[in-house]
C-alpha cells in the first residue's frame, strides 16, 4: 500500500494474527480499520510512511507507558 509502511495485529492466536496482518496490509487504512474494529478479539496498529501511528479502537489498552 502507498499510504502506510506496516501494520501489526494483536490476536489470541499468533497464526490468526499473521494471516490477518497480511489481509489488513492489503486493504486501505479505512477498510482495514473498519474490519479490525468489527472483529472481536483483534486490534491493530498502522505505521505510516511519514512516521505517524494510528490504532484500532482498543489497541492502546495494550500499550505500556512509563510511570
Amino acid at each position: 500500500p502507498e499510504e502506510f509502511a506496516s501494520v501489526s495485529i494483536i490476536a489470541k492466536d499468533s497464526g490468526m494474527a499473521d494471516a490477518l496482518s497480511t489481509a489488513v496490509y492489503n486493504m486501505s487504512f479505512e477498510e482495514g480499520l473498519a474490519f479490525v474494529n468489527k472483529t472481536e478479539g483483534v486490534e491493530a496498529m498502522w505505521i505510516f510512511e511519514d512516521g505517524s501511528i494510528r490504532y484500532s479502537e482498543g489497541f492502546e489498552a495494550y500499550l505500556v507507558t512509563e510511570k
